[in-house]
């Protein structure tokens, strides 16, 4: 018995399959952006769907991004879904990842990032490269490329001036001379 498909009994949308679908121009979809920057920080406590490590303690006046990914943009979705808390980087928090990368530039990125990291699904990150519940190595692998990437991103935008305050410092904050 051969596979087929069932065509499906659609409603009548008033449009015919010979004429177009006109949308006023009002109407028409925007694009979604690509690269939508991350949310401003406000202040206030943690959003109520965050699992909190009991006693995690939060850097005074720091950023700090609660992150949650969906389980299918996962390489692990039968572990449901997916969390961290991120802040920004020390300058010894920079030493550690770059030791990790071992000279290695192209992985200097993936490091810098999983250092930002201090909780996974609600428990503090382990560094001892075990395999336990705390594993940033194994929580990296089984996020997968998807949420890297994106995890990637929110290093980068959260270390680098956004691109009016880069023109601003540019043109306003620094000054070259020539000697001699």
């Amino acid at each position: 018995m051969a596979d087929y498909e069932t065509p499906l009994d659609l409603e009548d949308d008033g449009y015919s399959d010979a004429e177009p679908a006109i949308v006023p121009e009002e109407e028409e979809a925007k694009p979604v952006k690509a690269f939508a920057p991350i949310p401003d920080a406000r202040p206030g406590g943690a959003p109520g769907w965050a699992r909190l490590p009991a006693g995690m303690r939060f850097p005074r006046g720091r950023q700090v991004a609660f992150i949650k990914f969906k389980p299918e943009w996962t390489d692990a979705p039968q572990k449901g879904e997916r969390q961290c808390i991120v802040w920004g980087l020390t300058d010894i928090d920079e030493k550690l990842a770059f030791g990790r990368a071992m000279g290695d530039s192209n992985r200097a990125m993936g490091e810098l990032t999983k250092q930002m990291i201090r909780s996974i699904d609600g428990i503090p990150v382990d560094w001892s490269g075990g395999g336990g519940p705390g594993s940033i190595d194994a929580w990296w692998r089984e996020i997968g490329g998807k949420c890297r990437q994106i995890l990637s991103r929110i290093y980068t935008q959260m270390n680098v001036l956004p691109p009016e305050d880069q023109k601003h410092f540019f043109e306003q904050c620094i000054e070259l001379r020539t000697t001699g």
